[in-house]
């Protein structure tokens, strides 16, 4: 083989690996795929005719219940880098006020409102209308993990080593998918039991404002860091006792931003609509 193809092989190699180190190496900032997935399956039959229509027409190459996924895709991408402050908002007390600090880089509940009012502003254009809603339906979920309202020091829990099931892994990503990966549930059967927690829910739910979603995560936060004392190689071995009750948490906040999210955009669409089952 001559030099110039081999030396060709080998640069594109290594743009691979620049691209997975980039990838993968950046600590856990958003709920897992599985997480937004599910919480699509539980807003979906919440959905006013009119606000699946809208959905459709912004989104026609993917099913509603899969587009909270995008956000995560894009975020370290050139164009929207800045997004990538979005997924979180770091919260040192344990009362959210209007005078907590904030970043003047954008936080979660800055994004909800932020593309809330793009896709409501008739200047908007079609591009931006989409990208709106899919960071919407992405930032209205990411808001009811409990470490995404998180201390800087650890980074939302991210480093805070823990092994789950024999594997080291840390506080965030447990959260974030090892709690929804724990039961080995289909979608289907995990999406039905999450709609079932909110049945007769959703007039409550939908009736809180955006900061009462960051309250109840600031609320349920101390939980997730009750995880007993590590073990002689330093990381804890979270408990089933730990992992049950986490379990629980994970599932309400997903039936709870499943509900919320279809309130979100029937409040645009269809607001004299319910959406009560």
């Amino acid at each position: 083989m001559s030099i110039m193809p081999m030396m060709n092989r080998c640069v594109k190699l290594l743009r691979l690996v620049l691209v997975l180190m980039v990838v993968f190496g950046q600590p856990a900032q958003a709920f897992g795929w599985l997480g937004h997935r599910l919480a699509g399956e539980v807003a979906e039959p919440y959905l006013c005719p009119e606000s699946k229509v809208q959905l459709q027409q912004l989104n026609p190459s993917y099913a509603f219940v899969t587009a909270g996924s995008w956000a995560d895709k894009v975020r370290y991408s050139d164009e929207w880098r800045y997004t990538r402050y979005f997924h979180y908002i770091n919260v040192e007390n344990d009362v959210f006020t209007t005078t907590t600090p904030r970043s003047a880089k954008g936080d979660v509940l800055s994004a909800i409102y932020k593309y809330r009012a793009k896709l409501t502003n008739p200047d908007s254009n079609y591009g931006q209308k989409q990208s709106a809603m899919l960071f919407l339906v992405h930032f209205v979920v990411d808001v009811h993990q409990p470490l995404h309202v998180g201390y800087a020091r650890d980074l939302g829990g991210n480093k805070v080593p823990v092994k789950l099931d024999g594997r080291t892994t840390n506080l965030h990503s447990v959260w974030d998918t090892g709690l929804l990966q724990s039961e080995g549930q289909s979608i289907q059967e995990y999406s039905a039991a999450l709609r079932a927690l909110a049945e007769g829910q959703a007039e409550a739910w939908q009736a809180d404002p955006p900061e009462v979603w960051v309250q109840e995560s600031l609320n349920l936060r101390s939980g997730a860091y009750r995880f007993g004392r590590p073990g002689a190689d330093g990381k804890v071995r979270l408990s089933e006792s730990y992992i049950s009750e986490s379990k629980e948490i994970i599932d309400l906040r997903l039936a709870q931003a499943g509900v919320r999210l279809a309130g979100e955009l029937n409040a645009i669409w269809c607001p004299a609509d319910t959406g009560e089952l």
